[in-house]
């Protein structure tokens, strides 16, 4: 009651794995103590600020991964891609994001450079998560629109 709507919320079922890249393990203990309000956030910063980094590893759920897969195989590398841009540099709008995701060259996608190829297929996915597409149960591709 009283949070903004979403299409997708959060859950265990939503959750993508990362792997910390070039941070030395004595400061592991630092980072997990971290319990603000904002501790995903805060943690993420100080990986950063220490020097590491975030590499998509896998989705935890292999529905969600399936799913987000129907609508493109590449999708789960773009989604981890523009979640690090968000949390990194707090990139909120959707076209913006993919722009700076596109300006890093960090994906490995096939057509990775093309804005228009990666907005159309986030719309894709919007419209699905709008129309059906559920992270806790396999999708059959179908669009459903009632009411």
């Amino acid at each position: 009651m009283g949070s903004k709507p979403t299409l997708l919320n959060a859950s265990g079922n939503t959750n993508f794995i990362f792997k910390v890249k070039n941070l030395p393990s004595k400061y592991l203990d630092e980072i997990n103590a971290i319990n603000t309000r904002t501790k995903l956030k805060d943690r993420i910063e100080k990986i950063y600020k220490l020097g590491g980094g975030l590499e998509f590893f896998k989705i935890e759920r292999d529905t969600m991964r399936y799913n987000l897969e129907l609508i493109d195989s590449n999708m789960p590398e773009i989604i981890s891609k523009m979640l690090i841009e968000f949390f990194v540099n707090r990139t909120s709008s959707i076209k913006k994001n993919i722009q700076e995701v596109i300006s890093a060259k960090n994906l490995n996608t096939a057509n990775s450079e093309d804005f228009q190829s990666l907005e159309i297929k986030i719309k894709r996915l919007l419209v699905a998560i709008l129309l059906g597409f559920f992270a806790d149960k396999k999708w059959d591709g179908h669009y459903n629109a009632k009411g």
